[in-house]
């Protein structure tokens, strides 16, 4: 079993789980593909805010043009979250993307690799990560949210 480490959030990896290669400046490269993008957004949420009160859904996806998470967050009754708080939950997400789509010019621009602080550098294979503040359709808060907002 191994660590990785992506702003101070460590995940345990299986052998396997994840690839490493020589990058373009001599020092290894992992890729950080959708299940450890998941990974990471599951784990910054249990260390960031271990006494919550509310629910989190990691999703991912592959499908033939890429592969995409996700992350919804609700309190228990199908409310949004404080704000503040979805915002930095959102803000991790992201930084776990593997580029931007801009659809003036209908392109992808991949990002350069990252480099961590244990001195391995990341590359991010994930296209897409979006962030809710609600609840998926299909549960019993996405159900409670609804019938708030008919009353």
């Amino acid at each position: 079993m191994n660590e990785l480490n992506y702003l101070g959030i460590t995940i345990k990896v299986k052998d396997g789980e994840y690839s490493v290669w020589e990058g373009n400046d001599g020092k290894p490269t992992v890729s950080i593909n959708r299940i450890l993008a998941s990974k990471f957004i599951r784990e910054f949420i249990k260390q960031r805010y271990p006494k919550r009160d509310f629910k989190y859904w990691v999703q991912s996806e592959i499908y033939s043009g890429g592969s995409s998470v996700r992350v919804y967050v609700s309190k228990h009754n199908g409310e949004s979250i404080d704000e503040k708080i979805y915002e930095e939950i959102k803000s991790f997400c992201n930084s776990l993307k593997g580029g931007d789509f801009d659809g003036m010019v209908d392109l992808y621009t991949y990002r350069k690799d990252v480099k961590g602080e244990d001195g391995i550098n990341y590359s991010f294979s994930t296209k897409y990560i979006f962030s809710s503040n609600k609840p998926p359709y299909g549960t019993k808060e996405y159900d409670l949210r609804e019938q708030i907002q008919i009353i």
